[in-house]
This record gives C-alpha cells, structure tokens and sequence, in this order.
C-alpha cells in the first residue's frame, strides 16, 4: 500500500460510523503492520484547563479543546502540532506536522511554551493493513493532502467539506 503519512483520509458518506462518519483522519504513522491517525474534526467534550487542574496547574492562557482522536487508547493525549517546536518523543510526521505524547509536552504547554499550531487529541486510529485497504476498496475512504491551515485553522463538518472538495480540485487537476 502506498505511504501514507502525512495524508489525510477523508471520508465518504458510505461510513454511517458517528466517529468517523464526516471525518478527516491525519496519518501519522505507517508500519509494515498497519496505520495510525488522528481523527482532526471531531471535538471532543473536554479541554485543557481540566488537564491543568489534573496536574496542579493554572493555565495561563485560554483552554484548547481535546478532540476525539479516535477510539484506540482514548486515555493518551496527543499533541499534533508545527515543526517549530518539540518535546523528547516527538515524532516528525511532514516538514511541517509532528506529533508529540509525553509529560514534558504537557508541562511546557501548560506554561505558555506552544508551537504556532496545535491541535490537542484523546486516543487514535488505527487500522491493520488489510483492514484499511478493504475499507479502501470498499469506498469508505478518499486520500490527499491537507496544508497546515487547512488542518489547524478548521473543524467539524467544514474541516470534512473543505478536504473533500480539496481532494475532488487535486483530481481535477490531475486529469486536466
């Protein structure tokens, strides 16, 4: 299957799933065993300030929403977020995306110490390979690419029609 990191699946109204129903997941991670993601539109019910309270601290800014990253680990926090900053485990996903998971991270947001854009999740995606590519064939699923303002500055069902009508412009042009 080809690589997808970096790549968003967008998905088709044929997924009547709530969670990924209207959904675009993020890949930040492709091994020969499977994919992981992140579903990017899908806020979740909770935000940052209670993290805060979690750990003793006072947030020094306003909270940031946790979206619902899918439903593998729905405990872990994972901070996808630019290159321009980094903590001990972050994982570089494009020249412009990684994504980070540690208590570092989490003291240095909690103190002001943020990138230019982030996005916080609970839990992930996941697929095996023949999994992902059944649902593939299976038209549950369209893949392309998402810029950084594409993935940060939107959400919800509009974060799901703009990279639709972006990935239908991407074949367009393909084929002109």
């Amino acid at each position: 299957m080809e690589n997808l990191v970096g790549r968003c699946l967008m998905s088709t109204p044929n997924i009547e799933d709530p969670l990924f129903g209207q959904s675009v997941v993020l890949i930040y991670e492709q091994q020969e065993k499977g994919f992981a993601g992140l579903v990017l539109n899908k806020k979740g019910m909770h935000t940052t300030q209670e993290i805060a309270r979690k750990h003793g601290y006072t947030l020094t800014g306003l909270p940031d929403p946790i979206y619902v990253g899918g439903p593998v680990n729905p405990n872990a926090i994972i901070m996808l977020h630019t290159t321009d900053w980094s903590s001990t485990n972050t994982m570089h996903i494009t020249k412009d995306l990684a994504v980070s998971s540690d208590n570092l991270m989490m003291q240095r947001y909690l103190h002001g110490d943020q990138p230019k854009g982030l996005r916080f999740f609970s839990g992930c995606a996941v697929w095996t390979e023949p999994q992902l590519r059944g649902e593939m064939r299976n038209n549950y699923w369209i893949v392309s690419d998402l810029s950084v303002h594409q993935v940060f500055d939107f959400n919800g069902a509009s974060q799901w029609q703009m990279a639709l009508e972006n990935a239908a412009k991407s074949a367009v042009d393909t084929y002109m």
